[in-house]
């Protein structure tokens, strides 16, 4: 009897549910069968730095019948292969996806591919239409991923334990990055007690870096966080060694023996790329609270060189250890090397370091 009235009740609620739609309502259910039908442009797909700006693979797919007019689903592009799980590397509402070359090279080495190593490449789209989702077939292209060219930001020092300080304009103090590896950075210097922040443009406190959960471990914002970071604490005055990783979000900061250092008294630029050519030298500004460091903003020419000289003398001079030749960063070479080269035209920031020897040139904004 009671399972005899519970049915009643059910038809008796499915009926009102009908019978409130009006006659020109139509009750339609989304069909879960539907499929999305994935194909490629090619199987094998070529990718090298000399087809930048080529294409590399186009995907297409067809829109899923859900049985209803209005269908709008959102698709996601999924990158695997036997080693690697699926990993979403594009969102569209487009029924196609171009890749060119770098962009299609650089999703592979995010995702995790390794570069110079042939692949079997998996991918599928997951249409998105509410709570339905709905996953193509597999499809497989072979590939191999050259290796990218990451660019990493520059780095600028802030904080009451730098040179910089808290100010907003003192621009004047970067990090040296590593000439090998790319998302390595180093400042060996004097810090005093406090703190020492960093991010990656002038006069702009986003993005910015600083201390983890842990000690030694960085986050930025908006890089790994939506809020600003804590500042990583100097204990005791001093000269250090400051290391930062983006790669693996670590620092480190170890103590550095200055004792004996060479401090010198002028320092210049000399050569074609300079308004003086190479009669004569346009000095540096020594820092006053490292007498290590030294900076200029200085006017250069595309396609001319210089080098760095102590005392407008040839006696102690630097030169580059540069490759690619333009490369604007690395580990100066005293009384030898090649000559510094200017990429293009306009005025440049340079930065140099009498303790490690570690030079910067980028050029202003």
């Amino acid at each position: 009897m009671k399972n005899y009235i519970h049915k009643t009740l059910i038809l008796l609620a499915v009926t009102l549910v009908f019978g409130a739609c009006t006659k020109d309502e139509t009750l339609t259910i989304a069909d879960s069968s539907a499929t999305v039908e994935l194909v490629a442009s090619k199987t094998t797909v070529e990718v090298s730095k000399e087809l930048i700006g080529q294409n590399a693979l186009t995907i297409s797919w067809t829109v899923p019948d859900y049985n209803f007019a209005n269908e709008n689903p959102t698709y996601e592009v999924y990158f695997s292969n036997t080693e690697i799980e699926a990993t979403l590397v594009t969102t569209t509402s487009d029924f196609s996806k171009s890749y060119e070359v770098e962009e299609f090279n650089n999703a592979l080495i995010e995702v995790g591919f390794e570069p110079e190593v042939e692949i079997e490449l998996t991918i599928t789209v997951v249409a998105n239409i509410g709570a339905l989702k709905t996953t193509s077939e597999e499809i497989t292209v072979t590939v191999t991923p050259y290796q990218a060219t990451i660019y990493y930001p520059e780095l600028y020092l802030a904080g009451d334990a730098t040179p910089a300080g808290w100010s907003e304009t003192n621009n004047d103090y970067r990090m040296f990055k590593d000439a090998d590896q790319g998302g390595l950075f180093y400042y060996t210097g004097y810090f005093k007690a406090g703190s020492i922040k960093l991010r990656e443009q002038k006069n702009k406190w986003q993005p910015q870096w600083g201390k983890g959960a842990n000690e030694g471990e960085l986050v930025g914002n908006p890089a790994t966080q939506s809020n600003d970071p804590e500042a990583i604490t100097v204990e005791t005055e001093g000269y250090y060694t400051f290391t930062v990783n983006l790669v693996d979000f670590t620092y480190t900061l170890e103590a550095y023996d200055a004792i004996g250092k060479t401090e010198y008294e002028t320092i210049g630029t000399i050569g074609s790329g300079t308004v003086n050519g190479w009669d004569a030298d346009i000095d540096f500004t020594k820092s006053t609270f490292d007498p290590h460091i030294w900076y200029m903003d200085i006017d250069l020419t595309g396609g001319g060189e210089f080098k760095f000289r102590e005392n407008n003398d040839w006696t102690i001079a630097w030169g580059g250890n540069q490759d690619p030749a333009l490369e604007n960063y690395g580990v100066a070479t005293s009384n030898g090397g090649v000559n510094f080269t200017v990429p293009e035209t306009g005025n440049y920031s340079i930065i140099f370091n009498t303790l490690t020897f570690r030079y910067s040139y980028i050029l202003n904004e």
